[in-house]
């Protein structure tokens, strides 16, 4: 059994600019946005059928990775940390995700 148990997960709607994310590991394909959000919502639905109590966050609109949450920061139960993404131009999720 894993010593961690998630009882809460922030997710953040899909950017309508997703498709200018930066994906260096994987070769560039078009990106179906309404088939993103579909996944999307099945993912959030999959972690509250879990158990898991959902955060959404609005989306933004101007920041492509901004739905990938996990990247800029870790929630702990007696601390958050904000990380600081390699590339500059996520820096702004950063920022958004301390508020």
């Amino acid at each position: 059994m894993s010593p961690f148990r998630f009882s809460h997960a922030f997710v953040r709607e899909i950017s309508r600019s997703l498709a200018r994310c930066e994906l260096e590991h994987l070769t560039r394909q078009a990106i179906d946005l309404e088939r993103t959000r579909r996944q999307h919502a099945a993912y959030t639905k999959a972690l509250e059928s879990a158990g898991v109590k959902v955060s959404v966050l609005p989306e933004a609109p101007d920041l492509p990775d901004s739905s990938f949450v996990e990247d800029p920061v870790l929630v702990l139960d007696e601390i958050a940390v904000i990380c600081r993404p390699a590339r500059a131009s996520r820096a702004p999720e950063a920022e958004l995700m301390a508020r």
